[in-house]
């Protein structure tokens, strides 16, 4: 499988059948991926502090789910 950008949200999406991540962390990965990707190729960054606060809880919320499987 190609795990490159383009398949990127299979990627999210596997979340949670491998860790039982929720939609809503999954949902929120693929908007900063979005944001990142329109920042990188575009030069427009939209990310605010809602949105980096958000960020930091799914990736805690990842984290801790990987911690469990461990």
């Amino acid at each position: 499988m190609d795990l490159r950008p383009a398949n990127r949200y299979i990627v999210f999406q596997a979340l949670a059948h491998t860790l039982a991540v929720d939609a809503v962390t999954i949902r929120v990965l693929a908007k900063c991926h979005d944001v990142r990707n329109t920042a990188e190729y575009e030069g427009a960054v939209e990310a605010d502090e809602a949105l980096v606060t958000a960020l930091i809880a799914a990736a805690s919320r990842v984290e801790e789910a990987l911690q469990a499987k461990a």
